[in-house]
């Protein structure tokens, strides 16, 4: 949910006819990172900025991070969920079938596997998680518990766009 209310936003000012300069679009789309554009209320809530959001997948370091650059300098990157064993991004174009054309991007499909933080000696996780068809992980044959979640947000902006 958290992610899924940045990511609504892509599509906002699609032809930079707002405050915002940049619009909000889609600059990156790989399976385990997104990068975009968007324009929201400043600080202040006075003025609309642009800024640059970053979600990605460092898988060794099992963590998912997210960036917010609303200077557009730079930012460093925060951790948002560590123990997450696998994060897979899909892109949907309008017919939910995937794609790779950043112009016809109309949902997001996110799954991720986020492990427990402590064992439990009386389990064994024997699960093959299946994130995507021929995206799989595991089995990890260890005492953690595993929580798979998958969830497809639609880029309401970006709806109506041809």
């Amino acid at each position: 949910d958290f992610l899924g209310r940045d990511i609504r936003m892509v599509g906002y000012n699609p032809d930079y006819e707002s405050a915002c300069a940049w619009g909000s679009k889609i600059i990156t789309a790989e399976d385990n990172k997104m990068v975009f554009n968007a324009c929201n209320l400043d600080k202040k809530g006075s003025d609309y900025k642009d800024y640059k959001i970053t979600i990605e997948f460092k898988k060794d370091e099992k963590e998912l991070h997210l960036t917010r650059d609303e200077d557009m300098n730079g930012a460093s990157s925060m951790p948002i969920a560590y123990g997450v064993d696998d994060f897979l991004i899909k892109y949907l174009n309008k017919n939910l079938a995937t794609t790779s054309s950043l112009k016809e991007i109309r949902y997001v499909q996110i799954a991720i596997l986020v492990r427990s933080t402590y064992p439990d000696q009386k389990y064994t996780d024997s699960i093959q998680h299946t994130l995507d068809i021929g995206h799989t992980w595991g089995p990890a044959n260890d005492n953690y518990h595993r929580r798979l979640l998958i969830t497809t947000i639609q880029l309401r902006n970006m709806a109506v766009q041809q």
